[in-house]
């Protein structure tokens, strides 16, 4: 009985001990997001940083982005919903004085690059700066970076400016070596997307139809690019297709880049730009700003 009675104090006491953890994780959670919801504290010549190195979705829930604060991670994601909204309130915040674009491997959809390439045209309109420094540009995140007042890379850095493709992985071959027969339902000539796991090859209507899809996306950019950096359109075409900019100073060259910087001097010319004479100068996070002020 006494054996009984003590594993049952145990377990009691396990439970409790597991109990009181999980509600204290939570806790602070909940006091994560509600403190991120509190305006974060400006000067009078404030100049936002926002990091798009990763993907770049709709929407981001705020309980993970109070999550990986918590876990101590710096580079915390935002949704294209606070970005938009972040551009039209630093606009008209008089504490702002420009934002400083960290594009480095953004790796989101091209829809999502087009509204922030446009919003950022927009921002400038408010007589403010925007500029964009990078270690390394993907296509997409420097035809977001293309809309800023100036772009700058690293001197070590470079960016793949090289043209966009599609590849499509065709699986039939594994499939009948596996002894497995893929059955399809479709109807008309362009169902391209059960191709590779029924044929060796693409059908030249698929084929035609993705041609045509990635072709009017690189017009997209490359007529963005060059309207925004005021270059040839045809000359943009041809350097990114024979990708011309293979290092930091040809893409200086071609226009692409308006100079090669190290991190201090790319922050001198922001703080320089916002008229700040304190030594010590750094940026504010996008994401806290334009987070702590959309619920307001």
């Amino acid at each position: 009985m006494s054996f009984l009675k003590t594993m049952l104090a145990t377990m009691v006491g396990f439970f409790l001990s597991i109990s009181v953890v999980v509600a204290f994780f939570f806790a602070i959670v909940i006091a994560s997001v509600i403190g991120s919801k509190e305006r974060p504290k400006i000067s009078n010549k404030t100049v936002l940083e926002l990091n798009l190195g990763f993907e770049v979705l709709d929407r981001v829930n705020e309980e993970d982005g109070a999550l990986l604060t918590l876990l101590g991670e710096e580079k915390i994601p935002i949704g294209l919903d606070k970005i938009l909204w972040g551009f039209d309130k630093a606009a008209t915040d008089d504490h702002v004085k420009g934002v400083l674009l960290r594009p480095d491997l953004y790796s989101g959809g091209f829809a999502t690059a087009k509204e922030i390439h446009d919003k950022i045209l927009e921002f400038r309109k408010s007589g403010k700066f925007v500029y964009s420094y990078g270690d390394f540009y993907t296509e997409k995140g420097y035809y977001i970076a293309s809309a800023c007042d100036s772009v700058f890379l690293n001197p070590k850095g470079m960016a793949e400016l090289n043209g966009l493709a599609a590849n499509v992985v065709m699986y039939k071959g594994m499939l009948d070596k596996m002894g497995v027969k893929v059955e399809v339902f479709k109807a008309g000539t362009h169902k391209g997307a059960v191709e590779p796991f029924i044929m060796e090859q693409l059908s030249d209507n698929n084929r035609t139809q993705i041609k045509n899809y990635v072709t009017g996306i690189f017009n997209t950019m490359a007529t963005g690019i060059a309207k925004a950096r005021k270059l040839d359109k045809s000359k943009v075409r041809s350097n990114m297709n024979e990708f011309k900019a293979q290092n930091a100073q040809l893409a200086v060259d071609y226009g692409f880049m308006d100079g090669l910087k190290y991190e201090d001097e790319m922050l001198e010319i922001c703080k320089r730009a916002s008229n700040i004479k304190k030594k010590n100068f750094k940026t504010s996070s996008f994401q806290k700003y334009s987070s702590a002020n959309q619920d307001l």
